[in-house]
């Protein structure tokens, strides 16, 4: 797709720079980029406990007898 940005000179010059050097088009090279950045940024402010991301509810809190009531529930089946 065709569009007209407004990019800093600096920054073209080196997007330029790494398509030569990568032997692909400039635009695939500010493409992958900007991917690259707003991924990294949709994970900025996901909170981490423990290697774990931390997910805000808004209910009631989950507890152990929910659990094993569910976990027995479903595998009641099984051999």
């Amino acid at each position: 797709m065709r569009t007209t940005l407004d990019i800093d000179d600096d920054i073209l010059e080196t997007a330029k720079k790494m398509a030569r050097t990568r032997k692909v088009s400039t635009g695939k090279v500010i493409s992958e980029l900007v991917k690259k950045g707003l991924v990294e940024t949709a994970f900025e402010d996901i909170k981490w406990k423990d290697g774990f991301p931390l997910i805000e509810g808004n209910g009631l809190p989950i507890t152990v007898e929910q659990v094993e009531r569910l976990l027995n529930q479903e595998f009641e089946n099984y051999p």
